[in-house]
C-alpha cells in the first residue's frame, strides 16, 4: 500500500511535467494519494512542490487521538465538494515550528488541544470535545474566520499566551459550552497577550454559555483590555 500511493504521487508529478506545467503548489489528497494524514504531512514536508493536503470524506484518526505535528508551512483543507460535517479529524493538530492554514473540516476529541501553534489561520472549522483546550496561540499571530469551538469541558475554548494575538472574525464564529471561553495570559506588559473580536461581532456574542467567565492575565474580567473589540476596517484575513 505504501509503495502504491507513493508511486501514484510520483506519476502525478511526471504527468504534469510532461504537460509543460510548473511543478509547484501541488495538492495531495487523503485518502486517494496518501492513505493517512500523517503520510500526507510527511510527503508535503519532504516534497516542497506540494503545499496543500486535501482531506476527503470520512473519519481520519490521529494516532491515539494525540497531536499531528505539522513541521513546516502547509495547508490542510477539507474537500470543498463534501459537506464539512463529513470530514472529521479525530485528534489534535500542532503547528510546530512552521505556520499553516486549516479550512472546511471538523477537529474532534483531541486528547490534549484541538489546534495549537505559534502562528496559523483557520477558516470554516469546528473544534470540539477536546479533553483540554480548543484553540491555543503560543506567542504568535492566529486568525480565525467562522470558527466554532465547543464542548472543551476541562480547559479553554480559545486561549493565547506569551504575548500572542488571536483575532476572531465572522458571524459564525462562536466559543461556547466550554469550561472557559476566551482566555488571554500575559506575565507582564512586555508579554501582554490579546484576543481581538472583529465587529459586528462582540465578546458577548462570540463567547456564550461557557462554564466560567472569560478572563485575562489570570484575573476574571470580561471588560479587560486584553479581550478587545476592533472595527472590521482594521482587519484583513
Amino acid at each position: 500500500m505504501f509503495l502504491y500511493w507513493k508511486m501514484s504521487i510520483v506519476n502525478k508529478i511526471i504527468n504534469q511535467s510532461r504537460g509543460g506545467g510548473r511543478i509547484q503548489n501541488l495538492k495531495v489528497r487523503v485518502p486517494e494519494d496518501c492513505p493517512t494524514l500523517q503520510q500526507a504531512v510527511d510527503w508535503v514536508h519532504t516534497n516542497r512542490a506540494y503545499t496543500t493536503i486535501v482531506v476527503g470524506e470520512g473519519i481520519h484518526h490521529v494516532i491515539n487521538r494525540g497531536e499531528l505535528v505539522i513541521p513546516s508551512a502547509m495547508n490542510i483543507e477539507g474537500d470543498p465538494r463534501v459537506d464539512k460535517s463529513e470530514i472529521v479529524v479525530v485528534g489534535g493538530i500542532m503547528f510546530h515550528p512552521g505556520t499553516g492554514h486549516l479550512q472546511h473540516l471538523i477537529i474532534s476529541h483531541a486528547r490534549y488541544c484541538g489546534v495549537v501553534g505559534r502562528s496559523f489561520t483557520m477558516d470554516d472549522v469546528v473544534v470540539q470535545n477536546c479533553e483540554l483546550n480548543g484553540v491555543v496561540c503560543m506567542g504568535g499571530i492566529v486568525k480565525c474566520n467562522n470558527v466554532l469551538v465547543q464542548e472543551c469541558r476541562s480547559g479553554t475554548g480559545v486561549s493565547v499566551i506569551n504575548g500572542g494575538s488571536i483575532t476572531l472574525v465572522g458571524l459564525r464564529t462562536k466559543v461556547c459550552h466550554n469550561n472557559q471561553g476566551l482566555v488571554a495570559y500575559g506575565l507582564s506588559s512586555v508579554q501582554a497577550s490579546v484576543i481581538k473580536v472583529v465587529s459586528p461581532m462582540t465578546k458577548e456574542l462570540v463567547s456564550t454559555d461557557n462554564i466560567s467567565r472569560d478572563f485575562s492575565n489570570g484575573v476574571f474580567s470580561i471588560g479587560s483590555e486584553a479581550i478587545n473589540e476592533v472595527e472590521s476596517s482594521q482587519f484583513r484575513f
